[in-house]
């Protein structure tokens, strides 16, 4: 898995077509997923639109490729996905920072009303 953080972002001038041509050109080859994660593990949520842009060209160019989205999501914030779950059905989440207790520790009722959320989006069905 290539996770793109800030740092890539700024790297590639944050366009989803030179990003797409990096993937496709170095990392094609050696990965099966790349995570889109603006907020490496510090609960900072993304924007769904701007996401959307840079995993249509990434699929268009990857079409191999798992694509995946991390950046604040929490049981409270997974509507967020709304407008790429339609697009992406196979789209993977991550979450860890909104997760978490105030000792940094995961907080086991957090990570069951994320799954149960997830779920209950993913599928289209209630939990």
């Amino acid at each position: 898995m290539l996770q793109v953080g800030d740092r890539s972002f700024q790297m590639i001038d944050y366009s989803p077509e030179k990003l797409a041509k990096k993937v496709k050109d170095e990392y094609a080859d050696i990965i099966d997923y790349i995570l889109l994660d603006t907020s490496g593990g510090l609960g900072k949520p993304f924007e769904p639109e701007l996401m959307k842009e840079y995993l249509l060209v990434l699929k268009e160019k990857n079409p191999e490729i798992g694509l995946g989205v991390a950046g604040g999501l929490s049981s409270t914030t997974l509507g967020i996905l709304g407008p790429l779950v339609a697009d992406f059905p196979d789209l993977s989440i991550d979450a860890e920072g909104r997760l978490r207790d105030q000792n940094d520790c995961l907080d086991i009722y957090l990570a069951g009303q994320y799954l149960l959320k997830s779920l209950e989006i993913f599928k289209g069905q209630s939990v």
